[in-house]
């Protein structure tokens, strides 16, 4: 596994290098700001898979956005609906920023 960036966005990637477009999004919000979903019903995460796409990240970004919803009680706060794998990887890579659907 390679060593972790302190902080990457999309542009330190090597997907920016090599020219891959940067994934289309309603937004980008620090993996910080989302919080994971209780009702999940995914409990076990295969942490072979994990460190696998975490490497893809790394190497690529993250090519297909999180779906969140914004908290109403807290504002720029968000609720993971779709991409728990993606958001645990991120915030192991210390990444900035995600990119990121927002369900309304």
């Amino acid at each position: 596994m390679c060593a972790s960036p302190d902080a990457t966005t999309y542009q330190e990637t090597v997907a920016d290098e090599i020219g891959l477009p940067k994934p289309s999004a309603d937004d980008w919000v620090s993996p910080d700001s989302i919080r994971p979903n209780p009702d999940n019903p995914r409990l076990i995460f295969d942490q072979k898979r994990i460190d696998e796409l975490k490497e893809s990240i790394y190497e690529v970004g993250i090519l297909q956005p999180l779906i969140v919803f914004e908290r109403t009680a807290q504002p720029d706060t968000y609720m993971l609906i779709d991409g728990e794998r993606r958001w645990r990887c991120a915030l192991e890579l210390n990444l900035t920023q995600v990119p990121v659907h927002v369900h309304q």
